[in-house]
Order: structure tokens, then sequence, then C-alpha cells
């Protein structure tokens, strides 16, 4: 221990003993390798934050035009059917003489239909909802909800009504409501209202999180006064459909935030009150709140492992910068051949290292020089592209002064057996004093994830 004490004074006294720009120099380096350290984590977790983004993005568009898809197929079988002068016809009848066959023509347009939508229930009302006729006992088809939303107007028009618990079951669901309008009238003679439940198609819908994130969630939402209401069930938290809300004034939940009208990328807390990166939008024409997070935590669990490797780096370029510094002076004495020839071979040794982290990272990685002559390339680069620039890069300049700053780009590029990478790729200049300047590109193979997204 005593021994270990003298080593370190023994050293410190060594640099206080250096002429001060010899300490001054010493004490630069520390400080850019700590920056660059800084910067390059920064750095790091903006591109990862912008790319978890993009990616609930993309999950949170491919659930709304899902959901799209179904709305339109729903309204384009209801305008089939309200524009059918023989189903009209039937009910016409069956409302002035209620007898079997007349029903019975009821039933077999309905019925079809009933079991190629999955349908909980069929029915027909009049416009004072008094049912005419209906195929299932599933769900109550002339409730409160379709009552209340066949008196606020004249509907001409098919709608959705609201989600809500449908008797006598008391399960989530919704009614498309289909007038039935005679030729020449203006106003319905009937309704058909064809209800079915959440928990057959939106619910699993929602709850398919399409990549291997473990706290990816998404949410449907309903303002609700004061409250903004979780239309389905959760999947981080055991709660059953419409049994959670969040005050409306809440400003720090991102489900408060998207249910006041906040759309895009938001960041915030959750209902759990953890910190996630969500995405909010509204589905056209239905006008739901559909929103997607995935906790922080996870959005950047990669990022502590990148960040151990940047500090190991600095620590090691450290190190031999003073191991290099303590060389060169205190043998400076002895031999400056000598001192010339340790601080090379620390150089080597860290171009060693240098090498070989480049060599096993899964980051294709390619330098040339001013006539596009390749220097270096890492295993990545050449397992993809071979030992040539693939075409479609974009241009090079080798210029050290241009200060324009390389913007990264996403490309569709072809490997060296013609399968096309999605690649994002980030040019590089490298100034070296007193030699040519080389370039060269720093890339990301992003192929299979967006194969797991599509």
């Amino acid at each position: 221990m005593a021994e270990s004490r003298i080593k370190r004074r023994s050293f410190l006294g060594y640099i206080q003993q250096l002429p001060v720009i010899e300490r001054l120099e010493l004490g630069v380096t520390l400080i850019v390798l700590i920056g660059l350290a800084i910067g390059a984590s920064i750095l790091q977790r903006r591109e990862m934050l912008h790319d978890k983004e993009a990616h609930i993005v993309l999950v949170e568009q491919m659930k709304i035009s899902q959901i799209q898809a179904w709305y339109e197929a729903q309204m384009k079988e209801a305008e089939q059917i309200s524009a059918l002068n023989r189903f009209k016809g039937a009910v016409q009848d069956t409302m002035a003489s209620p007898t079997k066959g007349n029903l019975a023509r009821i039933d077999d347009f309905l019925r079809p239909i009933l079991r190629s939508y999955n349908f909980s229930n069929s029915a027909v009302i009049t416009p004072e909802c008094v049912t005419v006729y209906e195929l299932t006992n599933f769900a109550q088809s002339d409730c409160e909800m379709v009552k209340d939303d066949i008196s606020q107007a004249d509907r001409t028009s098919p709608f959705f009504t609201e989600l809500h618990l449908i008797s006598p079951y008391a399960k989530p669901g919704f009614h498309l409501v289909i007038p039935l309008i005679a030729q020449g009238q203006e106003r319905a003679f009937a309704y058909v209202v064809q209800t079915f439940f959440a928990a057959d198609y939106l619910y699993p819908l929602l709850s398919q999180w399409p990549s291997d994130e473990k706290t990816g969630e998404i949410l449907f939402l309903q303002p609700q006064g004061a409250m903004i209401q979780v239309m389905n069930p959760l999947k981080l938290v055991n709660i059953s459909p419409l049994s959670m809300q969040v005050p409306a004034d809440d400003a720090a939940t991102v489900e408060a935030r998207a249910g006041r009208g906040e759309s895009g990328v938001l960041v915030g807390q959750d209902y759990r009150g953890k910190r996630v990166i969500a995405v909010a939008e509204r589905v056209p024409e239905l006008g739901w709140i559909i929103l997607s997070k995935i906790d922080f935590s996870e959005a950047f669990s990669a990022w502590g492992p990148t960040l151990l490797i940047i500090i190991a780096f600095v620590l090691v370029a450290f190190a031999g910068a003073l191991a290099g510094a303590y060389v060169l002076f205190s043998v400076r004495a002895i031999s400056v051949y000598r001192g010339r020839l340790e601080l090379l071979k620390r150089s080597e040794r860290s171009e060693a290292l240098l090498t070989a982290v480049l060599e096993r990272i899964d980051a294709p990685v390619i330098v040339v020089d001013s006539d596009a002559k390749v220097q270096f390339s890492n295993q990545a680069f050449k397992h993809r592209f071979g030992d040539e620039l693939p075409e479609g890069l974009p241009p090079l300049t080798a210029n050290p002064s241009d200060e324009t700053p390389a913007k990264t780009v996403h490309l569709e590029l072809l490997n060296m057996y013609g399968k096309t990478l999605h690649i994002y790729v980030h040019p590089m200049r490298i100034a070296l004093e007193g030699q040519p300047a080389l370039s060269g590109y720093v890339m990301r193979d992003v192929t299979e994830l967006e194969f797991a997204l599509e």
C-alpha cells in the first residue's frame, strides 16, 4: 500500500516537473477527450431517440391504416345495404305485415352478412326504436346509445355509435346504424343496426405490437368531460377495458395530453408514472385517438453498452496519451530515438485497438483517398459489398476546409449478391496533417428492422 502511494506521488511529482506548456498540452488533451466522449454520447443518444420515434410513428401509422381499412369495408357494405331496393321492400312489407314469410326475407338478407363480418347481432328497428326483427340475442340493438344518436338529427347515411357496454352481457362494442330511405323520401322509415364486440377485432388489433419491445403498448382513448377514458384493455397492467380514466387536465401524462388534442411525438409519463416515448394521432372519419408508446428505459437500453465502449475508448486513449508523455519526457535524457520508438509502439497499439473495434462492429465502414481507392474497409462492409464502393452513394469531398456538415441519408443499395439493402449512410472527411485528406462512409444496415415492420 505504501509502495503504491510512493509510485503515485512520484508520478504526480514527475508531472509537476514538466514544463508549463507540456502540462498545459496534457490538460487540454484530457479536456478534449472528455468532451469527445460527452459529444459522442449525446449524438448517439439523439440518433437512438430519432430512430425510436420513427419506429413508433410507423407502428402508429400501420394501426391507423388497419382501422381505416376495416372502417371503409364496413361503410361500403352499409351503403350497399341502404341502396338495396329489394331489401327495403322486404322491410316495408314486414313492418306492414310481420308474417313469417316476410321475416324470413329479412333473415335471408342479413344472416349471410352477419356471418361474413362476425357481427354479434343484426337487427331492424323503426325510427321510434321499436325492434322489427333481430337475428341473435347476444346484443341489444335498441339501446339508449342508438336511440340518442337517431333522435339527435335525421340520419341519412350510415354512422357508428361510440364504444360502450352493450346489454345484456355488458361487453364493450359498437353499433353500425344504417338508415333505410324509400325512393322519393327524405327521412328513414327504418334502420338496420349491426352490432359487433370490440374484443372480436379492435382489441386484438390494438394489443399486437409488431416488434419485440416488451413495453410497446397501444391505447384507444376517448375524451369524456373532465376525464380521458382508456377504451381498451391494457397490456402492461391487468385492467379490463373501460376501467381506467386519466384526468384531462393532467399536464404530465401522455394519455391526458393526447386526449386534449396534442398529436405527433410526445415524451412524458404514462398512466404508470413511467417515462415513455409516445405518438398520438386521430383516426380519420372516426375521430378515435390512438396512442402508441414504449418505455424510455427500453428505448435506450442499447445506449448503455455503446456509452461504455466510448468511455473505454477514451480511457484507453487517455492512458495511451499519459503513457506516451511519460515515456517521451522521462527517457529524453537516455535517448530521443528510444522515446520516439516507444511512442510509435503505443500509437500502433491504439491503431490496432481501433481496427479491432471497427472489424467487430456490425456497421459497414470504408475509407477512400482522393482517387476513390479503398484505403480501409471493415468486415461488415466486405461482407455486404466486397472490395468496391456500391453504386448510389452520395458524392464525397476530400477538401478539409469544407465545413458543411455531412448529412445522414437513407438509401437502398445493392449488395454484392444483388440483394437490396436499406442503409443509413453518413459521409465523413478525415483531414491528416501533412498528408492528403481521406473520405469515407459510416453505414448502418436497417434492412431487417424495416422488413420486420413491414
